[in-house]
């Protein structure tokens, strides 16, 4: 497949300004990005979007027994109604993640962009505990910049403010398998963590408590997983399982480390508007999973921005000015222009079939292998689930 050397933001947009005068840079930039992400929706999936990641799991932190009495040495309490869990004699991290302050400190409600004296540790699915010694409040951050970050603030609060994250934030609290799972959102103190939601059931102390990594986020210019394997054991992750088969087989949740699968369910969005999954059963050790996945292309912002390199430019520019030359600036603007419109519109049409064309082609290529020349007609994970090895784990305990 071609690989083109694109113009830049600033270029595709002059180029659409000296062909269509008088219009605004603005929509311009606005009508490139809209032609961008038209191009690419018009295929699921683009051979040259493939890229990888790794998920990673902690060690999970759980109550400790003195060796010679047997008895837990920290615990945890709770109360009904109370997002607030008190331990007893615990050492919960508060700012190993995040410890920075706001200079300028958050003069605004709700959405904010604010530059803290630091980004280390802040990332688009961190969750800030912010002004611990004034107003403290919790915000998830929903972008990330090079120098910023924007959140939504219930509260003002003053120059100076601090911000911490702890690595168990995101993390999920368990006391027991007959108690439903909880997410921490901070932890305050080295005795205190903060809940995304209260304690329902009835007041419980000095309780021995389990925190891990159930549900997880992966990258955030994803579009789709395509798949997932678990280097330790060699095995892969099954994507894309339904609720009802971990609720029919595990519904409490109690089996750790897969036997040997492990399995990803599909969930909804969390509070940074980042898709999120259950990995199912939980690790209780640190290992880690690597995947292969479709991103997504970020939109054009900065003038040396660039569309992807396997798009011809030029797609975008006929695409952009028929959108220029359809917009009405003025009663008697002379560059308006819906016949031109028309004419680009077909350009642009025929660029993005020619170059959905020319993916198929590398996708045919790149991707394609006689593996299964000696396989038996199945779909994708036939093969896995007809291993005679290890039927026992798909029909069931």
């Amino acid at each position: 497949m071609a690989q083109f050397l694109s113009d830049d933001l600033f270029r595709l947009r002059g180029r659409v300004i000296a062909a269509r005068p008088e219009i605004s840079p603005d929509f311009v930039t606005n009508a490139l990005n809209d032609r961008l992400r038209q191009i690419l929706d018009h295929r699921t999936f683009w051979a040259d979007l493939l890229t990888f990641g790794i998920l990673s799991f902690p060690d999970q932190v759980t109550t400790q027994n003195d060796p010679t009495t047997g008895l837990p040495i920290d615990t945890a309490s709770v109360a009904t109604g109370d997002a607030t869990v008190t331990g007893s004699g615990t050492t919960w991290p508060v700012n190993d993640m995040v410890n920075a302050i706001i200079p300028d400190g958050v003069m605004e409600f709700g959405y904010a962009s604010v530059v803290p004296n630091s980004m280390a540790g802040i990332t688009a699915n961190s969750m800030l505990y912010v002004d611990a010694a004034g107003t403290p409040e919790i915000v998830p951050v929903v972008g990330v910049e090079r120098t910023a970050f924007v959140a939504k603030f219930a509260y003002q609060h003053n120059a100076g403010c601090t911000i911490t994250q702890s690595s168990l934030a995101n993390r999920q609290f368990r006391l027991s398998a007959q108690y439903p799972v909880f997410t921490v959102a901070a932890a305050t103190s080295a005795t205190s963590l903060e809940l995304t939601l209260p304690w329902g059931g009835p007041p419980l102390t000095a309780q021995p408590y389990t925190i891990l990594l159930m549900y997880v986020t992966l990258a955030p210019d994803l579009k789709a997983i395509i798949a997932m394997k678990d280097v330790q054991t060699g095995y892969p992750v099954r994507i894309h399982v339904q609720t009802d088969e971990a609720d029919y087989r595990d519904p409490r949740r109690e089996q750790v480390s897969g036997t040997p699968w492990y399995s990803l369910l599909d969930w909804g969005a969390n509070d940074q508007g980042n898709m999120l999954y259950e990995v199912w059963p939980p690790p209780k050790s640190a290992r880690q999973f690597s995947y292969a996945y479709w991103k997504q292309w970020p939109d054009m912002r900065k003038d040396t921005d660039r569309p992807p390199p396997f798009i011809n430019p030029s797609i975008l520019f006929y695409g952009a000015l028929a959108d220029a030359k359809m917009m009405r600036v003025g009663k008697n603007d002379a560059f308006y222009d819906p016949e031109g419109a028309r004419w680009y519109e077909q350009k642009f049409l025929m660029g993005v079939q020619e170059a959905k064309n020319a993916d198929e082609c590398k996708r045919l290529e790149a991707m394609r292998n006689p593996w299964w020349r000696e396989m038996q007609g199945m779909n994708y994970d036939g093969f896995q689930l007809n291993d005679p090895s290890t039927l026992g784990f798909w029909s069931g305990y």
